[in-house]
């Protein structure tokens, strides 16, 4: 079902999303138990956002917010099913949530990933 709905995100042109796997930390290292699974979350969150706000596809801000707050939903339900898992810097946005500070984090990272787009590449 994941590999499906990837090749539908990459082939339809109304919807973009930008994979800026540090949004959400560092959770795609090889190896790391649900990692890509989270990274692939962070998309599918950006494209049910702009599915549902289609006026809003343009505000990168709440695309990304809509993102994180996607892999937060999935790493709970992980946690549900497997109460022993942790990725802490998973935990540490969980707590930014909870306090109400994941939105300035997120403003913060896009600047990171900004950054991180701008940078020339080395071919």
């Amino acid at each position: 079902m994941r590999k499906s709905l990837w090749y539908w995100l990459a082939s339809i042109p109304d919807i973009k999303v930008n994979l800026c796997a540090s949004l959400p930390g560092d959770i795609d290292q090889n190896g790391m138990e649900f990692g890509n699974e989270l990274v692939a979350q962070l998309a599918f969150a950006q494209a049910r956002f702009i599915i549902e706000h289609p006026a809003a596809a343009g505000d990168e801000y709440h695309i990304y917010l809509a993102g994180v707050e996607g892999v937060l939903k999935t790493y709970t339900n992980l946690r549900k099913a497997k109460p022993k898992f942790r990725i802490y810097v998973i935990e540490a946005l969980r707590e930014k949530q909870q306090k109400g500070h994941l939105g300035r984090y997120v403003k913060s990272a896009m600047e990171a990933c900004r950054k991180t787009e701008e940078k020339p590449r080395d071919n």
